[in-house]
């Protein structure tokens, strides 16, 4: 068991486990847990205790893992929110020495304050993704472009779809036009996907993105 950890939990779907079994042997395997979850690393050569502890020990160290998880989360929240109260601390030292007295009893009353803040903007604070953050998008849009462009294979098979069609710019005008700019990233947003495809959005786009190569020698482009 973890450091500190002073509990552990049984769940109600296991007393089948414990049902199935007569009341010595039932016993026999709750003192092994008991034993287990106290790093006593228990041993029997008793069959039965084996292969029902088995699936109890699975989620016991599953249960560990997401503890310790937590455990960690939370120590780099709170190291978050001192360094930021470390950081306020910082920028209200008084410059003039004169007021320094004055200063350090208004820091006093705005250190709590500022705690209170901190604490509100770590519960406020959102991971940077694609959905609130238009950079992330535009680098997601930019990669998938950039990996488009290196695929040949993938661009001399479109191009056989799409006969007289500049493919490369085709996938250019749709990102200049729309999914490069915040219309196409708020249209995006509709969507509740976590993750997205902006591969395949920019393929399946070429048709209504179509640009044409030069049909006369004055080189004009039909643009569809």
């Amino acid at each position: 068991m973890a450091k500190g950890k002073k509990g552990f939990v049984l769940y109600a779907d296991q007393i089948e486990t414990f049902t199935a079994l007569p009341d010595d042997m039932a016993g026999k395997l709750i003192k092994h847990i008991f034993k287990y979850v106290n790093d006593e690393d228990p041993i029997t050569d008793d069959l039965v205790i084996n292969i029902a502890f088995t699936p109890i020990k699975t989620q016991l160290k599953r249960d560990l893992k997401k503890y310790e998880s937590i455990c960690e989360r939370n120590k780099e929240n709170a190291k978050k929110r001192w360094d930021k109260r470390d950081a306020i601390v910082c920028d209200r030292i008084p410059k003039d020495a004169k007021n320094a007295d004055k200063d350090n009893d208004i820091d006093k009353d705005n250190d709590k304050d500022s705690d209170k803040d901190s604490d509100k903007d770590i519960k406020k604070t959102k991971e940077p993704t694609w959905r609130n953050n238009f950079k992330i998008y535009k680098s997601i849009v930019e990669k998938a472009y950039n990996d488009i462009l290196s695929d040949s294979v993938e661009i001399e098979k479109q191009s056989k779809f799409y006969p007289n069609v500049d493919v490369k710019l085709s996938i250019e005008k749709m990102i200049h036009n729309f999914w490069g700019v915040e219309a196409g990233w708020k249209h995006k947003k509709k969507s509740r996907a976590k993750e997205i495809d902006m591969r395949s959005t920019l393929i399946n786009n070429i048709d209504k993105n179509k640009v044409y190569y030069p049909r006369d020698n004055n080189k004009k482009v039909g643009i569809v």
